[in-house]
């Protein structure tokens, strides 16, 4: 049953006779194609989820969704301000094609990484003790060569695949103090 192509994830839990399922969730609102639970991350105590087909914000703008450990929504995320120099709207932008969980050396917290495909970004937020998004930070690479479709991190560092550049490659950042990214090195083949 249920919208093709909308999505669902499931929460798990393991005891001594295996995996249960204790949770179910969705989008809100779910629609064909919306991809809800494309990407996953564990960050702290909260299960981050992307829909980068959501169009909560505009066709294709995408969604990130917190849960707790219970189901529980905790926030919703859209693509933030200040992806396009143009100022162009978030349509198409694929907000939460990708998530990961960051260490942050600099905010000392654990932090969250989204990728944003569609405009060449990724958005990374400080997340507080009860797992709430703070101010945003975004780290830039060239748009339109896939730049945030997959993002990876560390203490202090943050990866980013660019695969459909003429040389695919990974582009590595550092966190500077106040939290803004720096284009560190790149990894290609």
């Amino acid at each position: 049953g249920g919208v093709g192509g909308a999505g669902r994830v499931d929460f798990y839990v393991r005891a001594a006779g295996g995996w249960s399922r204790t949770a179910s969730v969705g989008a809100d609102h779910p629609l064909v194609g919306q991809a809800f639970g494309h990407a996953l991350a564990l960050v702290g105590g909260t299960t981050v989820v992307g829909a980068p087909g959501d169009g909560g914000a505009g066709p294709g703008a995408g969604r990130v969704f917190g849960f707790g450990a219970d189901g529980g929504l905790r926030f919703v995320l859209a693509p933030p301000g200040g992806l396009s120099p143009t100022g162009a709207p978030p349509a198409g932008a694929r907000f939460g094609s990708a998530v990961a969980a960051l260490d942050s050396a600099a905010m000392d917290s654990a932090a969250l990484a989204v990728g944003v495909p569609g405009r060449g970004a990724v958005a990374t937020y400080l997340l507080d003790a009860s797992g709430q998004p703070g101010a945003v930070q975004i780290a830039t690479g060239p748009p339109g060569l896939g730049f945030g479709l997959a993002v990876a991190g560390g203490r202090g560092g943050l990866a980013a695949g660019v695969p459909w550049a003429p040389s695919p490659a990974v582009t590595l950042f550092a966190q500077r103090a106040g939290g803004a990214w720096t284009a560190a090195g790149r990894a290609a083949t």
